[in-house]
C-alpha cells in the first residue's frame, strides 16, 4: 500500500481496539504495579507510554471517525 491509497476502514477500527486494549494493559498490570510504584523513573516512562497510546488512539479516531 502506498501512502496515497487509503486502507480499508475496517483496519482503523481494529487499530482503535488495540490501543485501547494496550493502554489498558499498561494501565492495569503496569501502572498499579508495586515495582513501577516504587521507581519513579520506571513510572514516568510507564505514563509516557499510556499517554502515547491515548494519544495513538485519539489521532487514529480523528482520522478516521
Amino acid at each position: 500500500m502506498t501512502d496515497t491509497e487509503k486502507p480499508d476502514p475496517y483496519l482503523a477500527h481494529e487499530a482503535l481496539d488495540r490501543a485501547s486494549m494496550i493502554q489498558e494493559m499498561v494501565d492495569n498490570y503496569l501502572l498499579l504495579h508495586p515495582y513501577v510504584a516504587f521507581n519513579s523513573d520506571v513510572m514516568t516512562l510507564v505514563e509516557q507510554a499510556s499517554n502515547a497510546l491515548a494519544k495513538a488512539y485519539q489521532l487514529i479516531g480523528e482520522k478516521t471517525l
